[in-house]
């Protein structure tokens, strides 16, 4: 029988997109969680808020558990991928994140877990695909859950671009620097659909999010100077970069993707929809102006 707590706190995670499908003990959203959260990290994740950040104290008062043991269970979370976290101001702040991007690739990067547990690598294929064809018709411009960056080489030839679509632009402006594994070709190749491209230290992640990648072990600390020779070395493979898009022009990573690995690039082509990663060079019309 499905477990009450989990299929709760799947729901919260999942935000408006519990009201359009059916979360059970079949749903990847449910059986990724199954395998690496008790009832107790449940009930103190049910506490938190979605992408909003709480200290142990408050997270304490509404699960209703001692600092101690919410504390305890909070950083067990983090561990496993269901929550992240961040130091502000001295202290460290919780919060739970979306499943893509998110949980999944939270959960993948953790080598031990994700070996142990194939639900793991299932559940981020199977969700990526399930959820991206919901998606996928009505994507709006500018709105999907990634977005392509051009390659540097092609943004150093264009004298109109913007900063922030220039990698160079996001890795001078961001101050602490991780490199991981890429989630999507370590899924796929656990699923016995490896494709062949570069799979080891291939992720960037930057600030707090490279602040929770080092913390919880799922990444190595580097330099600004060694994330460009990541950069250089995936444009050299033929990767394309791609990062987050739901942070309202901030990004916590910057993905190093092929068409025939990455989970994001698969939408677009599988579901014919390419905003669902397109790049932000998008038109704005005057409409009172137009005369088209």
């Amino acid at each position: 029988a499905a477990r009450k707590k989990i299929i709760k706190l799947a729901k919260k995670i999942s935000g408006p997109t519990a009201l359009m499908v059916k979360i059970d003990e079949n749903a990847p959203e449910y059986y990724v969680l199954d395998c690496i959260v008790t009832d107790e990290m449940a009930e103190v994740g049910l506490a938190m808020e979605l992408r909003k950040t709480q200290t142990i104290a408050q997270i304490s008062k509404k699960c209703g558990k001692s600092l101690e043991e919410t504390e305890r269970l909070a950083r067990e979370l983090a561990q496993v991928g269901a929550c992240i976290f961040h130091e502000e101001n001295g202290e460290d702040v919780f919060e739970l994140t979306v499943f893509v991007p998110g949980v999944m690739e939270k959960t993948v990067e953790n080598k031990e877990l994700c070996e142990k547990f194939p639900a793991i690598p299932k559940a981020f294929e199977e969700y990526a695909r399930l959820r991206g064809s919901m998606l996928a018709p009505g994507m709006p411009v500018g709105a999907g859950p990634m977005r392509v960056i051009p390659i540097q080489s092609a943004i150093d030839g264009d004298s109109h671009s913007i900063g922030f679509e220039e990698i160079s632009t996001i890795l001078n402006k961001a101050t602490r620097f991780a490199v991981a594994d890429c989630t999507c070709r370590r899924s796929r190749r656990l699923l016995g659909q490896g494709c062949g491209h570069l799979e080891q230290d291939m992720c960037i992640q930057l600030d707090t999010g490279a602040e929770y990648y080092i913390r919880t072990g799922r990444a190595r600390e580097c330099t600004r100077e060694e994330a460009f020779e990541v950069i250089r070395k995936a444009e050299e493979n033929g990767l394309m970069h791609s990062i987050p898009n739901i942070d309202n022009g901030v990004t916590h990573a910057i993905c190093n993707c092929c068409a025939c690995g990455c989970y994001s690039m698969r939408n677009a082509l599988m579901f014919n929809s390419p905003d669902m990663i397109r790049s932000n060079y998008v038109s704005e019309v005057n409409t009172e102006n137009c005369v088209a």
